[in-house]
């Protein structure tokens, strides 16, 4: 799991948002502290209509 400053993650949002979506976790530090974590999400399956 990566690590990011909250300092770092507020600056460039964008590339924390790529690395959540390329299926990796990162972990927001504030003050040394872990304060959150990104984790990507699973993709929804949506279930197709069988007919009638």
């Amino acid at each position: 799991m990566r690590s990011m400053t909250e300092s770092e993650a507020s600056r460039d949002l964008h590339s924390l948002l790529d690395i959540v979506e390329n299926g990796e976790s990162v972990l927001v530090t504030r003050d040394g502290k872990p304060v959150a974590t990104c984790i990507p999400v699973r993709p929804v399956k949506v279930p197709f209509p069988q007919g009638d």
